[in-house]
């Protein structure tokens, strides 16, 4: 049987690309395609080993995006160069800025699928992966949309909570998104008083993060895991908690039990009750500036009283009864 052959077009950080990986399995496969995956370096490793997806082309997008005019132009036509002649039956662009259309120009299509310009990304209470399931042309189905990963076998829960408490602080507001430090110390005591293990994880910038732990019996992994094994220790762990990160959607691959706790972005948006094995938690408290993220940039904000409302009793209490549930 000839298979319609489909290119997947999705750059950006890991948890963005992983996000979208829960629309491979029960919108294209469903149809019998051959998927082509264009995304980022670091990211191609992530979904390479979705055996929904038949190739993945990595490319540098730091130097596309965010490069000099050097850069972006050598990066562009090297990405023309990779999509050189090949021929999609459709190419599915999971990006708002028209100007991505740009990387398809050189490749045999029979038609292009992304938002219009009157489409509003994120729109409103919308899960984002509903979102691209739109611009495939298909409806999201929470049933069936966790990939099946390679070489991935899911072994017995242990008692181990990960915590992922950092993050890369930003000119551009997304450090806003990270819950203060001494909540997650104060998580980690509360655990570690009912018998769980702790662990920390996270990638190498963060490792300044182990000070504040100093005094406790944990372990960390921060900057010692590679994706795979990032993976496996998802897939092994009693319940993972974070603030909206990347490794909170890297978890749902994994069906990893996960807490998220929610500030300036819209729970709605990255999160769904849907999902047995996922909560969100965010301020009781109301604000008017809340959310202030608007699918690119964050208000500037001096207070992030919308995270530093919600207190770690609170936290711990939901995923006591979260855990208890599920």
């Amino acid at each position: 049987m000839i298979r319609n052959k489909v290119l997947v077009i999705k750059l950006g950080a890991l948890g963005d690309v992983a996000l979208t990986m829960l629309t491979a399995k029960n919108i294209l496969t469903k149809r019998g395609c051959h998927i082509t995956w264009l995304t980022g370096s670091l990211s191609s490793k992530l979904v390479s080993l979705s055996s929904d997806v038949d190739e993945v082309i990595g490319i540098n997008y730091k130097k596309l995006l965010e490069g000099n005019f050097l850069q972006k132009t050598l990066e562009l036509l090297r990405t023309w160069k990779l999509l050189w002649n090949k021929s999609f039956d459709s190419i599915y662009l999971l990006h708002k800025d028209p100007r991505y259309k740009l990387l398809t120009i050189f490749s045999k299509k029979k038609s292009l699928h992304s938002f219009s310009r009157r489409d509003l990304f994120p729109l409103g209470d919308c899960f984002h992966a509903e979102q691209y399931a739109n611009v495939c042309k298909a409806t999201f189905q929470y049933e069936n949309c966790l990939p099946v990963l390679k070489s991935f076998h899911r072994e017995k829960k242990n008692n181990i909570i990960l915590l992922s408490p950092g993050g890369k602080i930003t000119s551009d507001g997304k450090s806003n998104r990270i819950w203060p430090i001494n909540n997650y110390v104060l998580l980690a005591e509360k655990f570690l008083a009912l018998g769980f293990e702790v662990c920390l994880i996270g990638d190498d910038t963060q490792k300044y993060l182990e000070e504040s732990f100093d005094h406790l019996n944990i372990q960390s992994m921060l900057g010692r895991t590679n994706i795979k094994e990032l993976l496996s220790l998802l897939g092994k762990a009693k319940c993972l908690i974070t603030h909206d990160s990347g490794v909170f959607h890297i978890a749902r691959l994994v069906d990893c039990p996960r807490v998220c706790i929610f500030g300036p972005t819209n729970p709605l948006n990255f999160s769904s009750k849907r999902f047995s094995k996922e909560l969100a938690i965010s301020a009781v408290k109301e604000f008017g500036c809340r959310p202030c993220y608007r699918g690119k940039k964050y208000a500037t904000c001096s207070h992030k009283e919308c995270l530093e409302s919600i207190p770690s009793d609170m936290v711990f209490q939901k995923v006591q009864k979260f855990l208890d549930g599920i």
